[in-house]
C-alpha cells in the first residue's frame, strides 16, 4: 500500500467500533485501520459499551496504528449523547472529523456556532430510517434539521439510495462501504449446494420471518437444505425467532446464531452457497457484497439497493413477500449446472472487487483532501 507524503489528522466518531459487532461498527474500524496504514494520524471516538450494554471497554486503546478513545453515553437508545467537552477537545486538533451516521455526534459538532477548525464530513450509513418506529421524530430530523446541514462541510453517501434520501447543498460523493480482502480468498468449490445463509441484524426491516416461511415450504421438496441466520439481536427477537422456527418444523435445518465474530462470519460465508435477504430497506447492504466477495450467489429482495447489485453483478431478485416466488427462485438456483453456478460465482466476486477496503479508503481520502484544500 502506498504511503502518503502529506498526512492528515483524522478523527472518526460514531456509536461503536471493534470489538462491537455490526456493519457500521466494522466500517468505522476498517476505514480507520486502512487510513492509518497509509500514514495518516487516525483517532476514533466511540462509546465505552456496545449497543446492548455488557462490559465497559478500555478508555483508551492503540491498535494497528489507530488510537481508540471510548467515552460514556447519556440520552436515549435512539439518540445517544457523548460528553460534549471531550468530543470538542479531541475534534479541535484534527484536519477532518468523519462522523458516522446521524444523531448527537453530528448535531454537536455541526452547531451553527461551531467551535472546531477542522472540516466535518458525515458518512450516511443509511441514516436511522430503517423502520417506521418513531416516525414523527425521524420525519422532523430528515425533513427539517438535516436540510439545514448546519456546519457540515461534506457528505459521503454510502449508496445512491442515501443520496436520494438525504439531499443537501454541501459537497458530496457516493462511496459505498468496503469488504475485507480475506473474503476474496475464499474457495469457490466444494460447498454444500443447498446451503443458504443470511447475515444481518435481527430487526424489523430485515423481515427474517419471511426467510423462515419460504424455507419451510422449500425444505419439503429439498429436505437436505439448510438455512443459517446470523447477526446481532437488534430488536431482541431471537427467542421469538427460535420459537417460529420450531412452529414451522425447521428445527435441525434452520440455525439462528447471535453475535458472531468477523472470523466466524467469514467461515460461514465460505461454506455457504446462496446468500439470501428479505430486507425491505437497506442503506447500502454490505453483507450482500460480503457474500458476493466470498463467492455466494445472491438471491435477495427486490429493493433498489439490491437491484443495483444483481443487475450489475449477477444473482437473483425475488419478492420475499411472495413465498412461492421465493421458493421458485431458490429452486432455479439449485437447478443450475455446476459450470453455470461456478461462472456466476466468479462473476459476483469480480463485481465485489470494487468494494475492497483499499479502493474505498483511497476514494475517501481523496474526498477529504478536496474538502480540506490539501493535495496528497
Amino acid at each position: 500500500m502506498e504511503v502518503v507524503t502529506r498526512k492528515l489528522r483524522i478523527l472518526h466518531v460514531g456509536n461503536h467500533t471493534t470489538p462491537c459487532v455490526g456493519g457500521m461498527e466494522n466500517a468505522i474500524w476498517q476505514t480507520a485501520k486502512e487510513q492509518a496504514a497509509l500514514g495518516h494520524d487516525v483517532h476514533v471516538m466511540v462509546f465505552d459499551q456496545c449497543s446492548r450494554g455488557g462490559v465497559r471497554l478500555p478508555e483508551r486503546e492503540e491498535k494497528e496504528g489507530v488510537v481508540i478513545h471510548r467515552v460514556p453515553q447519556k440520552g436515549l437508545s435512539f439518540y445517544r449523547i457523548p460528553p460534549v467537552e471531550k468530543l470538542l477537545h479531541l475534534a479541535g486538533g484534527v484536519d477532518v472529523v468523519n462522523v458516522h451516521g446521524f444523531g448527537a455526534w453530528a448535531d454537536i459538532l455541526a452547531l451553527p456556532f461551531r467551535r472546531i477548525k477542522g472540516k466535518i464530513i458525515v458518512t450516511t450509513h443509511g441514516g436511522f430510517f430503517h423502520t417506521p418506529r418513531r416516525a414523527l421524530l425521524k420525519w422532523f430530523y430528515r425533513h427539517v434539521l438535516f436540510p439545514l446541514s448546519w456546519g457540515i462541510d461534506g457528505l459521503i453517501y454510502v449508496s445512491e439510495n442515501d443520496k436520494k434520501m438525504f439531499t443537501s447543498p454541501v459537497r458530496s460523493v457516493v462511496i459505498p462501504n468496503g469488504v475485507e480482502s480475506e473474503y476474496f480468498d475464499s474457495s469457490l468449490g466444494k460447498r454444500k449446494k443447498d446451503s443458504f445463509v443470511f447475515l444481518g441484524r435481527f430487526s424489523q426491516n430485515k423481515r427474517v420471518k419471511n426467510l423462515i416461511d419460504a424455507f419451510a415450504i422449500f425444505s419439503k421438496t429439498t429436505p437436505s437444505a439448510t438455512l443459517t441466520i446470523a447477526g446481532p439481536d437488534w430488536d431482541e427477537t431471537k427467542k421469538e425467532l427460535d420459537a417460529y422456527v420450531q412452529e414451522k418444523n425447521g428445527v435441525g435445518k434452520v440455525s439462528i446464531l447471535n453475535e458472531i465474530s468477523e472470523k466466524e462470519k467469514l467461515l460461514l460465508l465460505q461454506k455457504s452457497s446462496v446468500f439470501v435477504s428479505a430486507s425491505e430497506y437497506e442503506g447500502f447492504g454490505i453483507s450482500v457484497i460480503e457474500g458476493m466477495a466470498a463467492g455466494c450467489i445472491p438471491c435477495v429482495n427486490t429493493i433498489p439497493t439490491f437491484e443495483k447489485f444483481v443487475n450489475e453483478g449477477g444473482g437473483f431478485l425475488t419478492d420475499y413477500a411472495d413465498t412461492l416466488s421465493v421458493v421458485a427462485a431458490w429452486t432455479r438456483i439449485l437447478s443450475m449446472k455446476p459450470a453455470e453456478s461456478l461462472k456466476m460465482r466468479k462473476r459476483v466476486r469480480a463485481y465485489a472487487h470494487q468494494f475492497a477496503w483499499s479502493e474505498v479508503v483511497r476514494k475517501q481520502v481523496d474526498f477529504y483532501y478536496s474538502i480540506v484544500g490539501k493535495t496528497p
